[in-house]
């Protein structure tokens, strides 16, 4: 009985070694065709992969674009973004991603040029291009166990229409198999932009250059770029359009253009800033508030 049950034990063995090695091996980057976009898999679903039900876990993670995205979720053809997938999970280590970026017509949508080599890498399968994490990127130091990325993405020329981001995260406990993991799906839709789009959100006279940190946790930087000295009007509102923050009368001259806003009471979420100047169009930017 010994030599029967040594028979059939080592194959089992055998295939969950290899099992383990296949999820340990996508620390450095899952396979092509990852990101929930329509026709492909997730963390979840690919074979050998990682268990639980995406977006059951306690955190959050999305795709957004560094100094926030556009009002309306707008591009203009052949500008260039600065793109963040983040997660934030407090509950686990390790974090990687997968991303992929498509037109309507199932294209893909403009050019992926990794800024971060050490962190992110480019791969290709079944005619895309896809983003995603390294060895070394799954592992980076975190703070309070977030992980963020960084990668350019170049815009397609115009007439290209709407893209659509999909992406998939995993949040690993590291432990080498596939239970015990969070995953997290997210998509960015971005709609093509005109001229007349880009004359009026350059109305007023200034425009918000960079918002940082990105999330924040006490406090959020406004970087302005503005010639002038001017009186604006700053709000913070949640998902629901509520204010939560407003500032009337906010002094910004041509050598002082930034502006500190304390945060530090709001609970973990996303968040919109406008500022506007009176009888002009708000400029809008999302921020991310992360509790430690």
């Amino acid at each position: 009985m010994k030599k029967i049950a040594s028979f059939y034990l080592l194959p089992l063995a055998a295939i969950l070694f290899c099992l383990s090695i296949i999820v340990s091996s996508y620390e450095s980057g899952p396979p092509a065709g990852s990101t929930n976009a329509p026709g492909e898999n997730t963390c979840f679903a690919s074979p050998a992969c990682h268990g639980g039900t995406p977006n059951t876990g306690p955190g959050f993670a999305e795709m957004t674009i560094m100094g926030g995205i556009p009002a309306g979720n707008y591009y203009f053809p052949d500008s260039s973004y600065e793109m963040m997938p983040y997660i934030v999970d407090t509950t686990k280590l390790i974090g990687g991603f997968e991303a992929v970026a498509r037109l309507t017509s199932g294209l893909n949508a403009g050019i992926i040029t990794i800024t971060e080599p050490t962190n992110t890498q480019l791969i290709s399968g079944g005619g895309y291009d896809y983003v995603e994490q390294t060895a070394a990127g799954a592992v980076q130091p975190v703070f309070s166990n977030m992980h963020d990325w960084m990668f350019n993405w170049k815009a397609p020329s115009a007439g290209a229409g709407t893209v659509t981001f999909y992406i998939a995260f995993v949040a690993e406990n590291g432990n080498g198999g596939p239970s015990g993991d969070n995953i997290y799906v997210d998509t960015l839709i971005l709609y093509e932009g005109s001229v007349g789009m880009n004359d009026l959100a350059t109305t007023s006279d200034f425009t918000i250059e960079k918002i940082y940190p990105l999330p924040a946790k006490d406090v959020v930087n406004i970087d302005f770029n503005s010639s002038k000295n001017l009186e604006l009007n700053l709000s913070v509102l949640d998902v629901n359009g509520k204010t939560v923050i407003a500032e009337k009368q906010l002094q910004i001259s041509s050598t002082n253009k930034t502006h500190k806003v304390n945060i530090a009471n709001l609970t973990g979420g996303i968040y919109f800033i406008n500022v506007n100047q009176n009888g002009k169009p708000a400029i809008q930017q999302k921020i991310i508030k992360f509790n430690r």
